[in-house]
């Protein structure tokens, strides 16, 4: 699964995070309520999802959504987002220290 672009054209995990989290609550709040009884003795029920529920899904969320932006639009520049990678630059941390050893 490739990661979802934000309006700069750069990767962006928690943008991809935030769309899968509210396209998942809203399945399940189109689908709430419904009841699906395949025979006499076996149905599946979806249960129930107000409107409060789903904001205390989604607030978490959407808030580290918005704190990321407000995060990247105060410490990092235009020019300096094009080299981020969507995860972080922490996975290759650990590749660049043999680098650093071998120009010690």
């Amino acid at each position: 699964m490739g990661w979802i672009k934000n309006e700069k054209g750069v990767k962006s995990a928690t943008l991809t995070f935030a769309t899968l989290a509210v396209v998942v609550v809203l399945f399940k709040f189109v689908l709430s309520g419904l009841t699906v009884s395949v025979t006499d003795k076996l149905s599946t029920d979806f249960g129930t999802l107000d409107a409060a529920l789903v904001g205390a899904i989604l607030a978490p969320t959407l808030s580290a959504y918005v704190m990321r932006r407000h995060t990247d639009k105060k410490f990092l520049s235009s020019t300096s987002l094009a080299n981020v990678s969507p995860v972080g630059e922490l996975l290759n941390e650990g590749n660049n220290s043999d680098d650093a050893n071998k120009q010690a």
